[in-house]
């Protein structure tokens, strides 16, 4: 920790200024607190029976993602954020976050266990270091974190890791479920969502009140992390499918890339439609919207993907960041 040796420095109050807002985030992160127990995924192992099997594939590749995702970012945040935090409220919120990552970590594994019949999720946990669309993504992470980079340069990577190699996946499972299936797996991503967008602000703002590093590896950063989701896409997503058309998901991948270079003060670099994309996201939204007597919801919240400012209240769940 980059504490000044002073021990008033361990005492929270006086707050500054950053210090109120990130004490704030805190905050934020406890209130919305929750716990694996309330994920249910009884109905899921059915869905998956009755999927087709190149709907099974990609959920066994999604699955196998999320099993070690946020494993590494614990690592990552632990050996670099937290390790660095700047004052005590920093390093609260960083105890924080790992906390509720351990929760998802505990989600998804039951999601592998629960979901996969046995043999399949046991061929899966025996094939991740060789599982190329992880691998990729994977090592990506820990070359960074390896890598020395400054405090500044991990808060780009993480909002990122948190911001587009996770809401695009999740994505993949809600347009699963706007067909009314995998409702276990649909709430335990709503839970998860925020709190990665928590997350993910939380480490643009850190950024917006320190030393910025160039424009152009923010770019870099941003851009190559497009570019592994991308590919993952292209190896995963179903080519002959009336459920997933890849324009749309190639086109929600750039435009979290374009809010992620926003949200660090820099002008987007992706062309996307976005009228067309708001009709998609939105019509996937209203889609799982219209089942939610059947299951339990996290709470709810709307976006629109034309503001520049996020609005979001972290109490609130939601689908996807308000743009």
């Amino acid at each position: 920790m980059s504490l000044p040796e002073n021990i008033k420095n361990f005492s929270l109050y006086p707050l500054n200024d950053e210090d109120k807002v990130r004490y704030d985030y805190y905050q934020k992160q406890l209130s919305s607190f929750w716990t694996s127990d309330e994920i249910d995924f009884t109905s899921d192992a059915d869905d998956f029976l009755g999927l087709d099997e190149d709907i099974k594939t990609l959920v066994k590749n999604v699955l196998s993602f999320f099993t070690v995702i946020d494993g590494i970012v614990i690592d990552g945040i632990f050996k670099t954020l937290l390790i660095g935090s700047v004052s005590l409220a920093d390093m609260m919120f960083y105890t924080a976050q790992l906390n509720i990552e351990s929760v998802h970590v505990v989600v998804y594994a039951k999601a592998l266990r629960d979901i996969i019949p046995k043999d399949l999720g046991d061929a899966i946990l025996s094939n991740l270091d060789t599982m190329e669309s992880i691998k990729r993504k994977t090592d990506w992470i820990d070359a960074h974190v390896s890598s020395g980079a400054s405090r500044e340069h991990m808060l780009v990577v993480f909002s990122c890791v948190e911001g587009i190699f996770l809401m695009s996946p999740i994505m993949m499972i809600y347009r699963l479920a706007s067909l009314g299936i995998f409702k276990g797996l649909s709430f335990a991503n709503e839970q998860i969502s925020k709190d990665e967008q928590l997350h993910s602000e939380y480490a643009e703002y850190n950024y917006s009140v320190s030393k910025k590093i160039p424009d152009e590896d923010v770019i870099k950063i941003v851009s190559e992390c497009v570019e592994l989701e991308l590919l993952t896409l292209s190896d995963i997503l179903p080519k002959t499918s009336g459920v997933f058309h890849p324009k749309d998901f190639v086109d929600f991948i750039k435009h979290l890339g374009n809010i992620k270079l926003k949200g660090h003060g820099i002008d987007p670099i992706w062309d996307v439609e976005v009228e067309n994309l708001a009709s998609w996201v939105g019509s996937v939204s209203m889609t799982r919207k219209s089942n939610f007597h059947e299951t339990k919801v996290g709470n709810y919240s709307t976006f629109s993907l034309k503001d520049d400012k996020p609005n979001v209240d972290v109490n609130v769940g939601y689908m996807l960041r308000d743009f």
